[in-house]
């Protein structure tokens, strides 16, 4: 398991719980703590966005998202379309209702990666309907 320092330093209401943990029969020390923000801190997302936007080339054939590059950090995929649903794959190339395919239904749907996954692959999406308008962010 790699593991890094972040040096905290107790101040007014900060809390630090210490626990130990036994780990690989090794006797480790867990510190967590949570920033008051609302006194004045802040935390700053360092990852910058970048437009992946366009619309579906050939209905009904998945393409890749984002120039086939995977994303380094999250991405957002929204369907603005009233009455067509998108799918998009993590995984593998997207089809209708297919398996590890997740679907963004019409009327304003969207995914958008869980905080703290990064994405292992290309973003594969699908949609019935050439020229089907998609939103998409990486970061």
């Amino acid at each position: 398991m790699t593991t890094s320092n972040v040096p905290v330093t107790p101040g007014s209401g900060a809390d630090i719980a210490t626990n130990s943990i036994t780990e690989d029969a090794v006797t480790k020390q867990l510190q967590r703590f949570v920033p008051n923000t609302s006194a004045g801190a802040e935390i700053i997302s360092t990852a910058s966005g970048s437009d992946g936007s366009g619309t579906i080339t050939t209905g009904g054939t998945a393409q890749d998202l984002f120039a086939s590059a995977t994303p380094t950090n999250g991405f957002t995929v929204h369907n603005p379309d009233a009455t067509e649903d998108l799918w998009i794959s993590l995984s593998t190339t997207a089809l209708a209702n297919g398996q590890a395919s997740i679907n963004v239904a019409a009327g304003g749907g969207s995914y958008t990666t869980p905080h703290g996954m990064l994405p292992f692959h290309s973003v594969s999406i699908v949609g019935a309907t050439t020229g089907h308008k998609f939103t998409a962010i990486k970061w």
